[in-house]
């Protein structure tokens, strides 16, 4: 069990804390399962640890088909389009004159990582009980 570092808007720590969305899916692998890490909605005396219960290679598409309401959204289409613009913000924000940003379209075949998590604790929790 190892601490591992996600990053997360604002809206989705919300969203995680208010229980709609329970995973997240990356082109890269953020843990294993059994790491954990740590978020705060608001207070950042009230923080929330969470749990990789699964992690999964698997075309994006897949994501969007099956897993749509565990990353927050009410259905394949919505997945889709944040997808998207999520991946565009991202490459947008990383060009530079020698390497600008490349548009991106939706790619069902895209392999990604699927995790899953669960809260573990707050730290409000006693640890060891």
């Amino acid at each position: 069990m190892v601490e591992v570092h996600v990053t997360m808007s604002l809206e989705n720590r919300v969203r995680i804390a208010e229980g709609i969305k329970r995973a997240t899916s990356r082109r890269r692998p953020l843990g294993k399962v059994g790491d954990y890490f740590a978020l705060h909605k608001h207070a950042p005396q009230l923080i929330r640890f969470y749990e990789f219960t699964a992690v999964e290679q698997m075309p994006v598409d897949e994501v969007a088909r099956y897993h749509y309401s565990e990353e927050g959204y009410g259905y394949p289409e919505e997945f889709r389009r944040e997808w998207v613009l999520i991946t565009n913000l991202w490459r947008k924000r990383y060009a530079t004159p020698e390497k600008p940003a490349v548009v991106y379209e939706w790619n069902p075949e895209e392999d990604v990582y699927f995790h899953l998590f669960r809260l573990l604790r707050t730290t409000l929790d006693r640890w060891g009980e």
